[in-house]
């Protein structure tokens, strides 16, 4: 459409869960962002390895996670990419 640039809706939210993994490169996860009386908050989706799609439904949000980030714990802000409706 020729867009030399565009509009990525982004946020911080709490994170609800807990992801036990390191981060060596950079890595999105995918979650469901919400807005409620405490906040802005994203809780992961079940599966979160690369083939599964399918964890895509219900989602409307990626976390975007840095390289070199140790594991998350709940409780932590992290950065949200919004993809869908809230």
């Amino acid at each position: 459409m020729g867009l030399k640039e565009y509009f990525v809706p982004t946020t911080k939210a709490v994170l609800m869960s807990d992801f036990n993994k390191k981060s060596q490169q950079r890595r999105f996860l995918r979650g469901v962002f919400q807005i409620d009386y405490a906040g802005n908050s994203v809780i992961l989706a079940d599966s979160q390895s690369n083939g599964a799609l399918k964890s895509m439904i219900g989602c409307n949000a990626l976390i975007d996670i840095p390289a070199g980030t140790q594991p998350l714990v709940k409780g932590q802000v992290v950065s949200v990419i919004l993809t869908g409706e809230l």
